[in-house]
C-alpha cells in the first residue's frame, strides 16, 4: 500500500509531504502506483524548481519521498496554494478510486516545519559532518 501524508499550514499551503510504500503488483505494472508516482514526482520537481521558495527533499529509497517547503514569500502563497490544491485533489481522486492501494492523511493548521523533519535534518547533518 502507498501511504501519503501531507501537512498544510493555516492557509492550506503545503509544508511537508511524505510518501512511502508501493501499490501491489510487479514493479512497473501497477497503474495506480504509476499515477501516484507521477503526481508526487511532478509536484516535487515543480516545487524544487522555484528559486524563491525554500524547498528541501529526499528520495532516499525506492518508494519513499519527502518534500518540505520551509518558506514561501507572501507574493507566492496563492501559487503554492494552487499547487497544494491540485496535489490534494489528485491524491484524493486516486485514493477514493483505489482505497485498498492508497491511503492519504492530511494534517491541517501546521505552523512551521513538523518536528520529525527537523530531527531528521539534524541527524543527517551529524552523519555527514555539517
Amino acid at each position: 500500500m502507498i501511504h501519503v501524508a501531507l501537512w498544510l499550514d493555516r492557509a492550506e499551503c503545503l509544508v511537508r509531504l511524505q510518501s512511502h510504500g508501493h501499490a501491489p503488483g510487479a514493479t512497473g505494472s501497477n497503474t495506480v502506483c504509476a499515477a501516484v508516482s507521477a503526481l508526487l514526482g511532478s509536484s516535487a520537481r515543480l516545487l524544487a524548481a522555484q528559486t524563491d521558495l525554500a524547498v528541501d527533499g529526499s528520495a532516499d529509497r525506492e518508494g519513499e519521498l519527502e518534500v518540505v517547503v520551509s518558506s514561501c514569500p507572501e507574493k507566492r502563497r496563492s501559487w503554492l496554494g494552487g499547487v497544494t490544491a491540485l496535489l490534494l485533489q489528485g491524491l484524493d481522486d486516486i485514493a477514493v478510486g483505489y482505497p485498498e492501494q492508497v491511503r492519504v492523511t492530511v494534517t491541517r493548521g501546521v505552523s512551521g516545519i513538523p518536528e520529525a523533519h527537523r530531527r531528521r535534518q539534524k541527524q543527517k547533518g551529524d552523519q555527514d559532518g555539517t
